[in-house]
Parts: structure tokens; C-alpha cells; sequence
């Protein structure tokens, strides 16, 4: 005990000595600073004299950053990217900053902070608007000789330019809820709330206020809220019309304790926002259902007392209720689906983005889009239409179909392309529609060359080889259109020892490599829609762990160390190619084309799925640890042998990081710098844990961001 006692006052002596140290440098830097001032304003006297007017030296981190991003095409580069990369963190921790809520804050200051976040959010998001419209220009307007180098910084900066966007939404929902609470007893500040979010179309502030209205109607002897701020609400709903407010009108609607008039205002926002289509009959089983069709619906309005409507909610009314009953016996009756504030046809492009090892294996890094998909319609055995996403996957041995608004649901970012020509768009949804059902085989070597030879034949229970990034190709190739119009950019692997360390996993990639990303660059191309993206620590982690996969690649040696699992599968795989019945078996057994290169396919699953698992691992943990960190009291868990395993785990992952969670218990830190610490700590560790598995005996550096 004493000797712990000695230690923590040499750690308070340590630490007075600091402080006093760092008051010295901080007084040295104001007298300079004192002294440059002096010296400033002696200067802007004489320009001011001579007609000349200095910039201004006080600039946020948002102006610094909003200043560095290219106007144009041919503008852009990698040491401008990175700034501006280095820039995003500076801005959020900028913006936390600025908008603390302290004890004695008026609400008039609360609002004024909300609108401040939201004035920065939308410069940010203007300029993102711009830069998506300089997408277009790269193969048109900049030389090729310098066009791998402007493409590279382009999308280094709209990756750090979409990261931004997602921590601000990230961090705008804690703050606009907690500024809501704050707000909710003055019933003319929680409407002037209301006002900046719907002047702003704010989703988050919709997602906030509406949770609030579910609140307060579910327990009726609480906190009741006027007519006039419910309607303002359900008025935010529909200016947003963001699709995760579904399962909270949901809820609303299965109050017993809502009028009839309201219900039908309700449901009618739900019909704004897009009532999600019906499950497909056999479908995938893994997916999730729908939130809410419209056969429940129906049956909601049934149960409504209509006699107590007024003239226009009758007419409503019925209206809903002849709607719901079309949608209920026939599926999407109209040439378009719509699901939020977008709107999908036939022959639409979906280009995806998920956490991947595989968007740095090209020269065209980092990919905003990891996988693709062709909007069309089909008629399922139920008779009804619904609008659909075909794809092609890694796993299984057919192509699938899934509900479009089911599909967007499993994806971090993603956006629509479209062709402006309807015959163009018209033959790709046939092409899309054609195949769902056929055989499917991912080509390992990324190869287009299968897909290359279907051109102009019938596609009838034709075995589709290729990759994902080939369907595209598929649907493309029989409009009659040049190629170029849809890939305008010339891709290749990624250089360095990327080629060789996939070989040893019988990998290969063609020169001319199509991605997912590739159709982005595309001047025949509309850009429909951009996902809003949130931020999410998780998907930081793993896509941390898979880009240092992808530099450890391009770098280093590739030496996997192989599970007992994975060795006995390699073993097995191999024993395969002298008997085609035992493959045969095999790759029905794993879901996946018999003609599969199974030897190739189990060298790549073993370092694949390893890599995942090391992602997936890292980014558990940390979930885990937050949540150890954040339970109020260990004696509120239940005796018995369940929960003595809790409390061990909890104290284990609390002693592990047992500093942080003392600064933490203190109130030193805040759950940001926590969680920025814990992200920081569990990207390193997974990368350690993928050097340690892959390439073990190579000198390595671990770093989380790109190189140039």
C-alpha cells in the first residue's frame, strides 16, 4: 500500500511539474503572440493606408478544410487529399468544442448552437455536392498522363469528405437530443427547434423529435405535448421522409391511445416516405422482415373509427385504403419504386460500399464502392411485381433477387446511377431480370472474359462466371452503347508485391480490371442519389484492419499462417482435383458452382476469412469494452453462474484498459475522447493481430492512414 501510495504522489509531483512547465511555454507563446499582434496591426495600418486588406488570420478548421478542396477535376492531388484528410478529425473535435452545453446555458443559446451545426453541416454538404459534380470530368478534361494522380486525390478527399458528414451526423444525434430534452418544457422553444430542423430538412432532428412524440404518447400521465408541436413533428417527418423513422411511426400507430385523425396522418407519412414491399415468396431467409407492408396497414385502417373523421381524412381515407389494397394484391404497380427521398427504375446501377479488404487492390484507391447491383422488376409466383436488386455474390451458386429498399438496408453507403436514354435503361433492367435464378460462379482471377462471350446470345439458364463489377459489363455490353460511356477509366492492380502475394493464393487480376468504383467516373451516367452516410466506430476499425491488409500487400511478403481448420480444408480441396464426385459434394455442401476452382477458392477463404475474423474480433471488442465501461453498478447483475461470467468479463476488459477507466469514472474524459481512444487502440490491435498471421516474419509499420 505504501508503496502504491509513493507511486501516485511522484505521479502528483510528476504532474505539478508538467503544469508548471506547460504554463511556462503557454506564457513564452503569448508574449510572442502579443508581440506578432503588435506587429499585425502595425501592418494592416499600412495596407489599409495603400488600399489593401489582409485576410483574416482567425479561420476555424471547417474554413481551413472548405479552403483546401479543388474546384476542379485537374486540381486535385495526393498531398492537397491529405490535408484535408488530417483536417476531418480537427474539424469534429472544432465543432464538440464549440457547442458544449454547460449548466447555466439559456435556451436561446442552445438554439443557436443547433443552428450553428446545422449551417456548418450544410456548407459541408454543398461543397460535397460539388465535388460529386466534378466526377464526370476526369476522363474529359484532364490529361491522361496526370490523371491517375487528379482521380487518386479525388477520392481520397470525397472518402475524408464523407467521413466528415457521417461523425457529424454521429454526433448531432447526441447533441440535438440532448438540446430536445433541454427544450421540451418551453413549448415556444421545443417549435422553434422544430422550425431549424424543418428549414433544414434535418433527419436526425426528425429521427430525435419523433422519439420524443413516441415517448410522451406512450405514457399518457407523463409529459403531453400540444396538437400544434405534434403535427410540427409529424411535419419534419415528411420533409425528410428518412426511412428509418418507419419503425417509430410503427410503434405510434400501435398505440391504442391515438385518434383516428392522427392515425391517418401517420400512415399517410408512411406512404410518403415509401411503404416497404412485401418479402419474396422463397426468399433469402436471412433477411430481416419489413418493417411494416401495406396488408398491415390495411388492417389498421379497418380498426379506425372513420365516422369521427372530417371531410378530408375520410377522403384520405379512402384513398389509403384503395392504394393499400392495389399494393397488397399486385406489388408496385408504377414504372418507379420509391423508398425515402429516392426514386429507383429499372436499369438503375447501385453501387455499394460495406468495410472490405478489396477496395485498395487497384491503382484507383480507395474505392468509394466495394459491390454492385442492377435495379429491375419481377413478377414473384404470388403475382406480384416488386422491384428488385440482382447481384452477383462471393457465396452461393445463383443469382439472387432481393426487395431494393430490403437490400439498401445491409449497406454502409451507396448510390444511383442512371442512364438518361430509356431504351439503354430498359434493356439492362430485361438483361438483370433474365438471369435471376441462373447458375452463378465467382471468377477468383476477376476475370470479364465469360461475361465478355455471352454478348448477343440468349442468357436462359446460362452459367454466369465473372465478379461482381462483370454484371455491370453484362447488362452494358447489349445496349449497343460504347463500353467507355459506362468505364471511362483505365483500372489496374495495385503495384508493389499486390500481384505476387495474390498468386500465392492462385489469385489473380486482369490489367484492364473493372471495379465497382470505376462507373462512378461516367459522363453518360446520371448520379441519382447519394446515401447519407452515418459514421460508425465499428466500421472504422474494420475497415482500418482491411486497408492494412491492403498495404501490407502491396509492401510486404505475404506468409499466412494457417488454421488446423483451414489446412484441413486446403488438404481437402486439393484431394478434390483427382476426384470430380468428391467436388462435386463439396461445392454443393458450401453452396457455391461445381465448376469453382476449389483449391483457389480455399487458399483465398482461409487468408479471407481469417482477415474478417481479425476485423470482425477487433471491432467486437471494442463494443464490448464501451459497454463494460458504460454499466453504472456491477451489483445490479444477477447472482448465479451467468452472471458471475458477466462480472468477471466486465472486470476483465476494465482492468485491461485500467487507466482509461479511471479517467473515465472520474469525468476527465468524455465518451468522445473515450471512444476516440478505444478506436485508436483496437485498429492497432487488429493490424497487430493481421502482422502476426500474414506477415510475421516482414519488418512492419502499423499505419491507419493511406500512403501517397
Amino acid at each position: 500500500m505504501r508503496a502504491n501510495l509513493l507511486s501516485l504522489n511522484f505521479n502528483l509531483i510528476s504532474d505539478r511539474q508538467a503544469i508548471s512547465e506547460r504554463r511556462t511555454e503557454i506564457m513564452n507563446k503569448v508574449m510572442e503572440t502579443t508581440a506578432r499582434r503588435r506587429d499585425t496591426l502595425l501592418l494592416c495600418a499600412v495596407m489599409l493606408l495603400i488600399g489593401v486588406c489582409p485576410a483574416s488570420a482567425e479561420s476555424t478548421p471547417i474554413d481551413q478544410l472548405l479552403s483546401l478542396i479543388p474546384k476542379t477535376a485537374g486540381a486535385h492531388n495526393l498531398k492537397t487529399a491529405k490535408k484535408i484528410r488530417l483536417l476531418v478529425p480537427e474539424v469534429e473535435s472544432w465543432l464538440v468544442e464549440e457547442n458544449k452545453v454547460g449548466r447555466e446555458i439559456s435556451n436561446k443559446e442552445l438554439l443557436a448552437a443547433v443552428d450553428r451545426i446545422l449551417k456548418v453541416q450544410s456548407r459541408i454538404r454543398i461543397e460535397l455536392d460539388q465535388l460529386l459534380a466534378q466526377r464526370s470530368n476526369f476522363h474529359q478534361f484532364v490529361p491522361e498522363s496526370e490523371r491517375q494522380r487528379a482521380v487518386r486525390g479525388y477520392l481520397e478527399s470525397m472518402t475524408a469528405l464523407i467521413d466528415l458528414t457521417g461523425r457529424m451526423r454521429y454526433y448531432s444525434i447526441d447533441f440535438f437530443t440532448e438540446v430536445g430534452y433541454e427544450l421540451a418544457n418551453s413549448p415556444a422553444d421545443f417549435d422553434a427547434l422544430l422550425n431549424v430542423f424543418i428549414a433544414e430538412k434535418n433527419s436526425v432532428g426528425a429521427i430525435i423529435t419523433l422519439e420524443f412524440l413516441a415517448e410522451t404518447l406512450r405514457d399518457p400521465t407523463g409529459q403531453t405535448i400540444s396538437d400544434h408541436l405534434k403535427g410540427k413533428i409529424i411535419q419534419l417527418a415528411r420533409k425528410t421522409r428518412d426511412r428509418s423513422l418507419l419503425p417509430i411511426l410503427k410503434e405510434i400507430l400501435q398505440l391504442k391511445t391515438i385518434e383516428s385523425g392522427f392515425a391517418i396522418l401517420i400512415i399517410d407519412t408512411i406512404r410518403l416516405i415509401g411503404v416497404p414491399q412485401s418479402a419474396r415468396p422463397n426468399g433469402d431467409p436471412a433477411l430481416s422482415p419489413p418493417v411494416i407492408v401495406s396488408n398491415d396497414l390495411l388492417e389498421i385502417l379497418s380498426k379506425l373509427d372513420s365516422t369521427t373523421l372530417s371531410v378530408n381524412d375520410k377522403r384520405r381515407y379512402k384513398d389509403l385504403t384503395r392504394q393499400f389494397t392495389e399494393q397488397t394484391l399486385q406489388g408496385a404497380r408504377n414504372e418507379s419504386f420509391q423508398f425515402g427521398t429516392t426514386i429507383v427504375q429499372e436499369g438503375d446501377w447501385l453501387l455499394m460500399k460495406n468495410p472490405s479488404p478489396y477496395n485498395r487492390f487497384t491503382d484507383l484507391y480507395p474505392g468509394l464502392f466495394t459491390h454492385v447491383g442492377i435495379v429491375t422488376t419481377e413478377t414473384g409466383a404470388d403475382s406480384k411485381r416488386r422491384f428488385v436488386v440482382v447481384d452477383l455474390p462471393e457465396l452461393g451458386n445463383l443469382i439472387p433477387a432481393t426487395p431494393v429498399d430490403k437490400f439498401i438496408e445491409r449497406t454502409l453507403n451507396f448510390s444511383i446511377l442512371r442512364h438518361p436514354d430509356p431504351t439503354v435503361q430498359k434493356t439492362m433492367g430485361d438483361i438483370a431480370r433474365t438471369i435471376i435464378g441462373n447458375q452463378s460462379k465467382f471468377d477468383l482471377n476477376f476475370r470479364t472474359t465469360a461475361i465478355e462471350k455471352l454478348k448477343g446470345q440468349s442468357l436462359d439458364d446460362k452459367l454466369i462466371d465473372g465478379y461482381c463489377a462483370g454484371l455491370l459489363l453484362l447488362c452494358a455490353q447489349e445496349t449497343e452503347k460504347p463500353l467507355q460511356d459506362f468505364f471511362p477509366l483505365d483500372e489496374n492492380p495495385a503495384g508493389g508485391n499486390t500481384l505476387k502475394n495474390l498468386a500465392k493464393l492462385d489469385v489473380s487480376m486482369p490489367k484492364r480490371f473493372l471495379s465497382p468504383t470505376g462507373p462512378f467516373f461516367s459522363s453518360e451516367l446520371n448520379l441519382i442519389y447519394c446515401h447519407e452516410t452515418m459514421y460508425s466506430p465499428r466500421r472504422q476499425i474494420e475497415q482500418a484492419v482491411y486497408d492494412h491488409f491492403a498495404k501490407q500487400m502491396r509492401d510486404n511478403h505475404l506468409r499466412p499462417s494457417l488454421s488446423w481448420f483451414h489446412a484441413l480444408r486446403l488438404n481437402l480441396a486439393e484431394a478434390v482435383e483427382t476426384s470430380p464426385a468428391l467436388g462435386k459434394a463439396l461445392a454443393s455442401a458450401a453452396g457455391v458452382n461445381q465448376n469453382i476452382d476449389i483449391v483457389a477458392a480455399a487458399k483465398l477463404g482461409a487468408v479471407v476469412e481469417t482477415l474478417d475474423e481479425i476485423a470482425k474480433n477487433a471491432s467486437a471488442e471494442y463494443q464490448s469494452v464501451r459497454r463494460a465501461f458504460r454499466i453504472d453498478a456491477l451489483d445490479n447483475i444477477e447472482l448465479g453462474a451467468e452472471g458471475d461470467k458477466i462480472f468477471e468479463q466486465i472486470v476483465k476488459r476494465r482492468r485491461r484498459h485500467a487507466d482509461l477507466f479511471v479517467r473515465w469514472e472520474a469525468g476527465i474524459i468524455t465518451p468522445r475522447e473515450l471512444r476516440i481512444e478505444l478506436v485508436d487502440f483496437y485498429i492497432s490491435q487488429g493490424c497487430k493481430d493481421l502482422d502476426k498471421r500474414f506477415f510475421s516474419n516482414s519488418e512492419q509499420t502499423v499505419n491507419h492512414l493511406p500512403d501517397e
